[in-house]
């Protein structure tokens, strides 16, 4: 299973790398960026499964930074959790403004941070893979081409020798040169 990418954009140094460390023992790929431009380029480059931001920032504010992720038809459907330093009211009017999913309030903890990104990657649906829509003919070629060339019988062979003990090597004798 592919690790999950995170992007925290935060001016603060001391914020990214409280995250950025926390995040990365709990197993996640982490990404950082110091303001809202950098963090857009980096989102558009690596398609992060959530976004940590602040509120304040410089270059582009946390609140401009959301509206152009969500206008952004790649990105629109990323998750966002606010970072502020503001309180809830600033945390409620990103929900209800930049479809936010949930905000936290600094100072925090690692673990509360950790506890946050969990559940709220939980609460993400999987994409929906439409089936119904026919496979172009390019598409099969490109998963023929990507195929083993082996045929069927060296696949049997090599699946008859899987199912058979080991293989047992003689030992080997020392010898004197």
């Amino acid at each position: 299973m592919a690790k999950e990418k995170i992007l925290v954009v935060d001016d603060s140094p001391l914020v990214r790398k409280l995250a950025e460390v926390s995040l990365q023992e709990a197993e996640y790929e982490v990404y950082t960026a110091s303001d809202g431009e950098e963090g857009l380029k980096i989102a558009e480059t690596v398609k992060p499964d959530l976004i940590l931001v602040d509120f304040i920032m410089p270059k582009m504010a946390g609140s401009q930074f959301c509206k152009l992720i969500r206008e952004n038809e790649i990105l629109k459907d990323v998750p966002i959790i606010l970072i502020t330093g503001k309180g809830e009211t600033v945390g409620q009017t990103f929900i209800e403004k930049y479809q936010v999913l949930d905000y936290f309030i600094k100072p925090f903890k690692s673990e509360d941070l950790i506890e946050k990104v969990r559940t709220t990657l939980s609460k993400v649906p999987e994409p929906i893979v439409d089936i119904s829509e026919p496979v172009s003919e390019i598409e099969i070629k490109e998963v023929e081409e990507m195929q083993p060339s082996l045929e069927i019988p060296e696949v049997e062979e090599i699946l008859s020798l899987e199912q058979k003990e080991p293989l047992q090597f003689p030992e080997e004798k020392e010898t004197l040169d």
